[in-house]
């Protein structure tokens, strides 16, 4: 749904005050994101659903003050991009070394195997799930990779 800021209804120090607060809100809003999808629970995939909502609608605003106004949130928070891509490499990190664990319990062809590729599964998709919401972020903030 698109939004629109009707550019007289505030002035251009309005706006940035405005942008900004938009952008602390994406990144707590993000942070929770985080959260909810490590849980890998109901509670979670609830919150989860409502926050990609919230996520969106914000985004929407940002991206309109920045065609609107010219802002540019590189220049607001531009450490954002780097904590957005840190969050990816550590995810992906842990993708790989769960699925490299994930290897292993399959060889061992045992109750304990089986139980332990079980609870691998549980985990590798949880970081999978993680993993493509922070690389959503890093392309949200901008990030080069």
């Amino acid at each position: 749904f698109p939004v629109t800021i009707a550019r007289g209804d505030m002035s251009e120090e309005e706006a940035k005050t405005y942008y900004e607060t938009s952008l602390n809100s994406y990144v707590d809003l993000e942070n929770q994101q985080n959260e909810a999808l490590s849980l890998n629970t109901e509670a979670g995939r609830i919150s989860s659903a409502a926050l990609r909502t919230e996520m969106g609608l914000t985004g929407h605003i940002i991206k309109e003050l920045e065609r609107q106004y010219g802002f540019d949130k590189e220049e607001v928070m531009p450490e954002r991009a780097d904590q957005a891509d840190a969050m990816l490499d550590q995810n992906t990190s842990q993708l790989q070394d769960l699925q490299a664990q994930m290897s292993a319990a399959l060889a061992i062809d045992t109750e304990a195997g089986r139980a332990s590729a079980a609870a691998l599964r549980y985990e590798i998709a949880t970081t999978q799930k993680l993993v493509a919401f922070w690389d959503k972020s890093a392309e949200f903030w901008g990030s080069e990779s």
